[in-house]
């Protein structure tokens, strides 16, 4: 776990949209991904146990389980950089931005969230920047998504 840790914390995007805005913060982002390597971690264990690792494909599909998989990868990394890049538009303020991340890539909770040093917020005002992000990222991607099938529909007519 130390070197999974390790990998992640060397990771591009991590560290690339790293800001330190207290002189501590450094902690908190380590801890906060070494949480998320322990989480993944315990829930990796569990999914093996109980047989969650193994896909099932029907012959008669005629499906290839890795082009499923790399589908499903590029669909997701494609889905995350919309949400990064509606993120970027709704909040100039990247201690909202980290936030959003904190809770829903790796996991923590808005209490484990406000006892990161840097954060500066209660429980309470952790949940509302969410709040707040996540209804407004929402609202935004379901109208490019009706405007987009909107001219694909003219297209079509």
């Amino acid at each position: 776990m130390i070197q999974e840790t390790y990998l992640k914390i060397c990771d591009r995007r991590i560290l690339h949209h790293y800001r330190p805005d207290h002189p501590n913060a450094i902690y908190g982002l380590l801890q906060s991904v070494s949480f998320s390597v322990a989480q993944d971690y315990c829930r990796s264990v569990q999914t093996q146990k109980r047989g969650g690792d193994v896909r099932i494909v029907p012959i008669e599909s005629g499906e290839n389980p890795r082009d499923s998989r790399a589908d499903e990868s590029m669909d997701r990394r494609l889905l995350l950089r919309e949400v990064a890049d509606n993120l970027e538009e709704i909040s100039p303020v990247s201690r909202d931005r980290h936030i959003f991340w904190l809770y829903y890539r790796h996991g923590l909770t808005c209490d484990a969230i406000a006892r990161l040093a840097g954060i500066g917020l209660t429980a309470k005002g952790v949940e509302s920047v969410i709040h707040r992000l996540t209804r407004e990222v929402r609202r935004r991607m379901v109208s490019a998504a009706i405007r987009e099938a909107d001219q694909e529909k003219g297209i079509a007519e």
